[in-house]
């Protein structure tokens, strides 16, 4: 895959080109967006609140068994229904820095990267959320999308860009962006100062998302490797397939059709239909 998004180990200039969006991440923001519309609807009558109290992440709701699964996932495509900032900047995040991340690894691994910063940050959410008591459900595609940021950041941190209109590295604004939910995530603990905003789950995703660059696992694909293993099992079986026609042709011409079981003449039925 030719590699579009080269790091300038100069620093090079600002980058102004608006970059064509990646299939994945293009995939991503219209069901992002999608699922947003669908709460804002329902908000009307205030049946958003109940959606984001079952598939954001409840941290009261972890206290009992069996615990809600699913919300360590599903939390990653709900957003507040009060403010288009909350969609917008994630998916702005997602647009740039996922269609740059696509570009590098392909959009198997970004979309296992976003996933996995998605669950990342969910787990360390839940952790916090029930040592702090927290009442609020935690929703946003935040810890996926800083996840994103910190691992494009990672693989091409002298990249420049335009921060509103500030220039800088990706590094840096990687950098910024950690601090600033480092911080505030700080407060929270030892001031119980609550900003509203899921920092633990921003700090998750960013966390993972370094550790699958820095550690070379964003390179591996379990995917490719499940799908190796079905191909194996399938030739292993076509091959054991082939063996038990071979011989039971030999069987036939020895001793004729009639000495064929019932399940015999079934199996070579099934062969032929199958070569056929």
């Amino acid at each position: 895959m030719q590699d579009a998004w080269r790091d300038n180990p100069s620093g090079g200039g600002p980058q102004f080109a608006l970059p064509p969006i990646s299939i994945v991440a293009k995939r991503l923001i219209l069901i992002q967006v999608g699922i947003f519309f669908f709460s804002w609807i329902l908000s009307f009558g205030g049946g958003d609140a109940t959606l984001f109290r079952w598939f954001g992440i409840s941290p009261q709701m972890w206290t009992g068994f069996p615990p809600p699964i699913w919300q360590i996932f599903t939390y990653g495509f709900l957003h507040s229904t009060s403010s288009l900032m909350h969609l917008l900047s994630n998916m702005l995040m997602l647009y740039f820095l996922g269609t740059m991340l696509e570009g590098i690894v392909g959009g198997r691994r970004f979309l296992m990267t976003f996933l996995s910063c998605v669950l990342a940050g969910g787990i360390l959410t839940v952790l916090v959320g029930v040592l702090l008591g927290e009442v609020s459900p935690t929703i946003g595609a935040s810890a996926g999308a800083l996840g994103v940021a910190v691992a494009a950041a990672t693989l091409r941190p002298k990249m420049q860009i335009i921060f509103f209109i500030f220039p800088m590295t990706l590094r840096t604004l990687a950098l910024i962006l950690v601090a600033l939910d480092l911080f505030a995530g700080i407060n929270l603990v030892f001031k119980a100062q609550a900003t509203g905003v899921a920092h633990f789950a921003h700090l998750g995703g960013a966390a993972w998302g370094f550790l699958l660059i820095n550690r070379g696992w964003i390179w591996k694909d379990p995917l490719a490797e499940v799908e190796r293993r079905v191909e194996e099992r399938q030739v292993a079986s076509a091959q054991r397939d082939r063996e038990r026609v071979d011989e039971l042709l030999k069987k036939i011409h020895q001793s004729g059709i009639q000495s064929l079981s019932a399940s015999e003449k079934s199996f070579l039925k099934r062969a032929s239909k199958r070569s056929g």
